[in-house]
């Protein structure tokens, strides 16, 4: 348990009417279980018979469900047997239904799996229900709402983030196209690559891709979920999940950017500062913090000229990335000279001059420093500070 040491909560189980009442609450769990199941040995009966279950008895067997996953909302079964019941059902309010649960079950357990997967495949049942002439993109900013609260509770949930993503997925299809898979799957544009792949199965298959980058909706809720990622890593610069979910929306955002023939280097610098930016207050913050150092190994492998065919040739590009790079290795020597034993600074030191390397292989700057020593020497300096990990240096030495 969190927060509680082993011998207290053992001490706690061993009094006798703590005892008392586990005891009696396992037998009630048992109990209700135990109809449950014989309520759906029942359903299958009846339906092997092609026979309709009556509606009071679905009702009956979805309160009991109900009941027990409010309690507890982690056994998969319990669900699975919900959704077997709600299968088939025409009501259109059953929506509402399932998310008062589901938050209920979430908010006794935000990390609950199952939970999560029914809330999502309650949406999915919805949306692609035709007969619904409600509009769901309203719907579907208010679940955006919910997990923004979630996530304010507890900003590195990675469940709620993978439930958003899942939501984007949903609006854009929507904004899209009106008929789409629903699954929550992003691919941005014709032939484009897929950004987060489907979370939901869908035998629904769509004909074509579509051009996101002209639809007006799809770009404000893209930059939309751009300055959220921002204004959770500024409350807390250790939130990988907003790290990982900015680095998929980077690349979208140039592509908005540079959709009206914008010159696309000059836009790409641009980013790379900002997001340089953000970096360094994260490191200098937190410099023994992981989370940043990754995003920075990232931004720079994006940024890099030589990484990209249709740019390995612009000079311009070339030296324009050369002198940034180079501004940000003298940062962070500024910080790895006032946190001696931050390996992370060392290691992004290592990180940068590596990647000046393979630039000075590439090209020749005026003026530049010897990148193949000094990136040795980063590593001598790692195996001293992080002796748990000399073969690893030694290994990546040049």
């Amino acid at each position: 348990m969190h927060g509680q040491k082993r011998a207290e909560y053992k001490a706690r189980l061993r009094d006798p009417v703590v005892s008392k009442k586990l005891e009696q609450k396992a037998q009630q769990w048992n109990t209700l279980t135990q109809t449950l199941l014989q309520k759906r040995k029942t359903k299958l009966e009846i339906t092997s018979e092609e026979e309709t279950l009556p509606t009071e008895k679905v009702a009956e067997t979805l309160a009991l469900t109900e009941k027990l996953l409010t309690v507890n909302p982690d056994p998969s079964y319990l669900w699975n047997i919900r959704r077997e019941l709600l299968h088939d059902t025409d009501n259109q309010e059953f929506l509402k239904q399932e998310q008062i649960l589901t938050q209920t079950a979430l908010s006794n357990n935000p990390k609950a799996y199952g939970a999560w997967f029914h809330r999502k495949w309650c949406i999915q049942k919805y949306c692609n229900d035709e007969t619904i002439e409600n509009d769901k993109t309203i719907m579907l900013h208010a679940e955006l709402i919910l997990c923004s609260e979630f996530l304010r509770l507890d900003e590195r949930n990675f469940h709620c983030w993978n439930y958003r993503r899942f939501i984007v997925g949903v609006l854009m299809e929507l904004y899209a196209c009106k008929d789409g898979m629903y699954n929550g799957e992003w691919i941005w544009k014709q032939n484009a690559d897929i950004i987060f792949g489907a979370q939901m199965h869908s035998r629904n298959k769509r004909e074509a891709s579509v051009d996101y980058t002209n639809n007006v909706d799809i770009q404000e809720l893209i930059e939309s979920e751009w300055n959220f990622t921002l204004e959770k890593i500024e409350q807390n610069f250790s939130n990988g999940s907003a790290f990982h979910y900015r680095s998929k929306l980077l690349p979208i955002m140039l592509n908005l950017k540079t959709c009206d023939n914008v010159d696309v280097w000059e836009c790409k610098v641009e980013y790379l500062q900002q997001e340089l930016e953000l970096i360094r207050n994260a490191v200098f913050t937190e410099p023994d913090d992981q989370t940043a150092w990754w995003y920075l190994r990232f931004i720079i492998t994006w940024a890099n000229p030589c990484n990209h065919k249709d740019e390995q040739e612009n000079k311009e590009a070339i030296d324009m990335f050369h002198k940034t790079l180079f501004e940000e290795w003298n940062t962070i020597q500024e910080l790895a000279e006032s946190e001696e034993h931050c390996k992370w600074a060392l290691l992004g030191l290592h990180m940068i001059s590596s990647e000046m390397l393979k630039l000075q292989d590439a090209h020749s700057f005026e003026g530049d420093v010897d990148w193949h020593d000094v990136s040795n020497d980063y590593l001598e300096r790692l195996k001293q500070l992080d002796v748990d990990r000399l073969a690893r240096y030694e290994s990546i030495k040049m």
